[in-house]
């Protein structure tokens, strides 16, 4: 073979190696290709989010099998159909609009939209559309992804919902309230429009509690709660702003009509027969009517003119409508402060308040011995227990509760001191402190001189502070915490959950014990709600290295439950009832 005829074999090799790895490189690239695309479409397959792909005229061409189980439509259902298959009956038009005005300028849409499944049933969807452009840039397509989101969306609705309503009655809470009040204020004082604002104390209500407990309290307030909920009108706000207190804004309301309206709650609640086991009961109630003008003062002002014009229809006799006057307030300043005054001093003076006590029991069965509660009586002139919820109120009210707390205190560390020989089986005792309290520096330095004396060990007493007094007053109740802790007590913020607040000041405020409030206890059987409540601020109280007692444990199934949550400590009528300080010997 000649040299040119090698060479020339030579090129030929060459150039079929060449195209043959070429060939082999495409190959392999679009196997590649091929595999990234499987890929893609695997993953869009299996995607925890509904896709659909649509036309540039949005006519469905492709959706992934989690559109079909969202939607209840099958693949076939859904291709060559629009969009609005999936929508509610009555869809937002103008959410529409902005919607496709925005993709097809070419830019991302989010939002959420009610959407409807093909059996009818309505859900909330959180929508992505985003467009798919070629080459050119120019759009060809459009890719949704949709997220049921109806359980999240019920689940803040229903936290938003408790955050602004009585959790007993389901009424709106007092913080709601004032907040309606505030600006049906603001508004009167710029267009002059009148308003009114009645404010409802229940008689006789101590009378239930005191026979049959205060569940069948509870269950009172409920029923009479529905009772008055049917009688105002749709516009107005009626409220539960207090144990047994409730709270009606009249908006665009004269006089005439909001004691004309009073009289008929009145004679309403006056009709209502409350049953509990063998007992019938019979109540009334005191309304106050004060009017919101143009002339108004704070909002503040407002609601103590209705609460003064309610306790004038209670010193006139009860179960009576009081229209507010500008004589009344001092009227009734006078007539409350002595009233309260005679009473509660005349009580301190002859030594009528008593000691009460009701265990704590810690879940731990390994753990020995008990806490005790401390709780304060009134021995009436007539030799009866008074409970607190009738006198110490208006103790508050009209600035007696640090005499109250202080005579807690003294008595306390008297029969515990007497008794420290007996006492080895009881951890603790918890002692309430009220708002008051903790910004008065005559408590402060009794508390202190009382540690210093060393009469009684500082380890054998904690002192419970309610979750809205220390966010009342945050500052003052950590240092009051603070200064009183460093004796060597320790601290509860009880009511822990009342406000539903954020958990984030609690790394700063310097308590030992998280005690749950009782209204999320009682119903964690029956109510998921309050049962995942309970769990949260039970983690996050041990997260913060706090210790959890559940108050108002009512039975064993209750008792049961929280100790599987891991509650640390367990009180309420389940346990024990409240009983006086010495019989915790017998």
């Amino acid at each position: 073979m000649t040299t040119v005829a090698l060479l020339s074999l030579f090129v030929a090799l060459v150039i079929m190696l060449y195209w043959n790895r070429k060939l082999q490189r495409e190959v392999h690239a679009r196997i590649h290709a091929e595999a990234e695309i499987k890929k893609l479409s695997l993953a869009i397959e299996q995607s925890p989010s509904a896709i659909f792909i649509t036309d540039i005229d949005g006519v469905i061409e492709y959706v992934n099998p989690k559109l079909c189980e969202i939607t209840g439509y099958s693949e076939a259902e859904c291709i060559d159909h629009n969009p609005s298959l999936f929508g509610a009956d009555e869809p937002e038009l103008d959410v529409h609009q902005q919607l496709w005005s925005t993709i097809l300028s070419a830019k991302e849409w989010r939002g959420e939209l009610k959407n409807k499944r093909k059996n009818d049933e309505l859900y909330w969807a959180n929508v992505h559309i985003g467009p798919i452009t070629d080459s050119h840039n120019k759009i060809t397509h459009f890719v949704a992804t949709i997220e049921d989101i109806t359980e999240s969306r019920r689940i803040s609705e229903e936290v938003h919902h408790r955050a602004n309503h009585d959790m007993l009655t389901d009424l709106i809470n007092r913080n709601e309230f004032e907040n309606r009040l505030n600006r049906i204020v603001a508004s009167s004082h710029k267009d002059g429009a009148t308003h009114a604002l009645c404010f409802l104390d229940l008689d006789n209500f101590k009378q239930v509690n005191d026979t049959c407990g205060h569940i069948a309290g509870d269950e009172l307030l409920r029923q009479l709660a529905v009772l008055l909920h049917d009688k105002v009108r749709q516009r107005d706000t009626l409220a539960r702003i207090g144990g047994d207190e409730f709270a009606i804004l009249m908006e665009h309301c004269n006089l005439h009509h909001a004691e004309r309206a009073a009289n008929d709650i009145r004679k309403l609640v006056e009709g209502f027969q409350f049953h509990w086991d063998s007992h019938n009961f019979r109540i009334g109630v005191s309304i106050g009517i004060t009017l919101i003008e143009q002339s108004s003062f704070t909002p503040t002002e407002v609601l103590k003119q209705a609460d003064l014009a309610c306790y004038a229809a209670k010193q006139a006799g009860r179960n009576r409508v009081h229209i507010y006057e500008l004589d009344d307030e001092e009227f009734a300043k006078q007539e409350g402060d002595t009233r309260w005054s005679v009473q509660i001093n005349e009580a301190l003076r002859n030594n009528r308040f008593q000691l009460y006590v009701q265990p704590i029991l810690a879940t731990d069965s390994t753990q020995a011995g008990y806490g005790y509660e401390i709780f304060i009586r009134l021995k009436n002139i007539h030799g009866e227990i008074v409970m607190p919820g009738s006198f110490f109120p208006a103790a508050e009210r009209y600035n007696f509760a640090y005499k109250l707390d202080l005579w807690v205190i003294e008595n306390a560390f008297q029969w515990i001191a007497a008794n420290l020989d007996r006492l080895d089986h009881v951890n603790y005792f918890s002692i309430n402190l009220s708002g008051s309290s903790i910004n008065n520096q005559e408590v402060i330095n009794f508390i202190s001189a009382q540690f210093e004396s060393k009469v009684v060990p500082a380890t054998k007493i904690t002192f419970e502070i309610t979750e809205s007094t220390a966010l009342g007053n945050l500052h003052a109740a950590t240092e009051f915490i603070s200064k009183i802790k460093a004796f060597g007590c320790t601290f509860a913020l009880d009511n822990f959950g009342s406000a539903l607040s954020s958990f984030a000041y609690l790394k700063n405020l310097p308590v030992d014990y998280l005690k749950i409030d009782g209204l999320f206890v009682q119903e964690i059987i029956n109510s998921p709600m309050d049962d995942a409540l309970v769990k949260s601020i039970n983690d996050i109280g041990h997260v913060l290295g706090l210790k959890t007692t559940a108050e108002f444990v009512e039975n064993k199934e209750i008792h049961k439950r929280l100790d599987e949550i891991g509650v640390d400590y367990v009180q309420g009528y389940g346990i024990d009832k409240p009983i006086p300080i010495n019989e915790i010997f017998t």
